[in-house]
């Protein structure tokens, strides 16, 4: 038990590095911060670090698509989709519900 929590604190630090690097330089790459953890944590990290990349970049106006995420991250299909139609559960602080599979480009 003690293992998940540790294991959840590594995740919010890791959205919270990636938070920091939008908020100071301009679209960080999700890999640079998307790592491998035990169990589903990676799935669970990358779910998080989409959120708040879709979150970041509606609030920028930046253009996105499923497409962009699934061509990143392949093998990762249902991961994505499911998280971005969804929104899911989360510990980042940002939680965006975005229905990718209804629009092919969202552009806010």
């Amino acid at each position: 038990m003690e293992s998940r929590f540790i294991l959840e604190d590594q995740i919010d630090s890791i959205c919270d590095r990636f938070e920091t690097a939008w908020k100071s330089t301009s679209e960080p790459e999700i890999l640079d911060f998307w790592e491998a953890l035990p169990g589903d944590s990676t799935n669970r990290l990358l779910a998080d670090l989409v959120r708040l990349d879709v979150d970041y970049r509606s609030k920028g106006g930046k253009d996105f698509s499923l497409d962009f995420y699934l061509q990143r991250f392949p093998g990762t299909e249902g991961t994505i989709d499911e998280i971005l139609s969804a929104g899911g559960d989360s510990k980042c602080s940002t939680k965006v519900v975005v229905d990718l599979r209804e629009a092919d480009t969202v552009t806010r």
